[in-house]
């Protein structure tokens, strides 16, 4: 009766907490994200099920007796069932804090299973190799730590994925001659390749000056004859106006001169293009002139 005064309401599991309820001795596993009234006598559990990523950093020497590490990470799930039994996850009902520290339990648990095969592997291997060897020791971890031997089952770890991040020689003396080679040939490939981008950019800039230069000259042709012809044109046009005066001119050649001066002067006069006519003892003079040589 004392234990119903004191029933209170537990909803700290989150929404990817699995929750386990332990009294008495035993556990009732109660699932996913479950809230609901608990006894002070009840001691309340919550297994994280999202994934954990778990950081390692393993120290190994190489079939040439170097120094290295190997630096990365695991991704791993808990199965709540079996892991509820191996980790303490039992939590504050009022504040849903872990009473244990089971992250560092569990850190360590997988670090030690990682050291193995992450060592085995590296001392086959000399140093060039070692620092490109990512991939093989990503798979080599993963195949130890997934096997249905696998320790780690029986803890409810289960390991998703494996990442190697880093793989370093720990003397700065050999980290800096690993690879020289290899960045030798890439600046000297780099090196060309810049060269002939040179080449060809100069190679391209001939091409353009001889294109413009060609392009130049042909207008320059094609202005030359639009002037001789417009100077024949003009030269037609003026030989046109000449043949065609000469042929005006060609009947009054047989008139007589002083009957053309006389037709001449009344043709202004019809016309009004002559406001006045003044008889000068010039014209007199050139009228009788006329009449004398006719």
């Amino acid at each position: 009766m004392e234990d119903t005064m004191f029933i209170s309401l537990f909803r700290k599991a989150g929404a990817t907490g699995h929750v386990f309820l332990l009294k008495s001795g035993g556990a009732k596993s109660k699932g996913l994200a479950w809230s609901g009234f608990i006894l002070p006598s009840t001691t309340v559990a919550v297994v994280p099920t999202t994934v954990r990523i778990l950081d390692f950093s393993v120290d190994a020497r190489t079939k040439d007796k170097q120094n290295v590490s190997v630096t990365g990470n695991l991704k791993v799930t808990l199965d709540p069932d079996v892991a509820s039994k191996k980790f303490d996850f039992t939590v504050d009902p009022k504040n849903g804090s872990y009473a244990s520290q089971w992250e560092q339990d569990l850190q360590a648990i997988v670090l030690e299973r990682v050291l193995g095969p992450v060592r085995s592997s590296v001392k086959n291997l000399a140093i060039e190799d070692v620092v490109l060897a990512h991939g093989e020791l990503e798979t080599v971890v993963k195949e130890a730590l997934t096997g249905a031997a696998n320790p780690l089952l029986a803890r409810g770890i289960q390991v998703e994925s494996c990442s190697v991040d880093r793989i370093e020689a720990e003397d700065e003396d050999v980290a800096s001659s690993i690879g020289a080679k290899e960045r030798e040939e890439m600046l000297s490939a780099a090196d060309k390749a810049t060269h002939e981008r040179r080449i060809a950019a100069a190679t391209n800039e001939r091409a353009v000056q001889t294109y413009e230069a060609k392009t130049k000259l042909e207008l320059e042709k094609e202005r030359a004859n639009l002037i001789k012809k417009q100077g024949e044109n003009k030269k037609t046009e003026a030989q046109a106006d000449a043949d065609a005066t000469k042929i005006r001119l060609v009947p009054m050649s047989e008139v007589e001169p002083g009957k053309l001066l006389a037709a001449a002067i009344m043709e202004m006069a019809k016309s009004g293009r002559v406001g006045s006519l003044t008889i000068s003892p010039e014209l007199l003079a050139a009228i009788k002139d006329t009449a004398r040589n006719a």
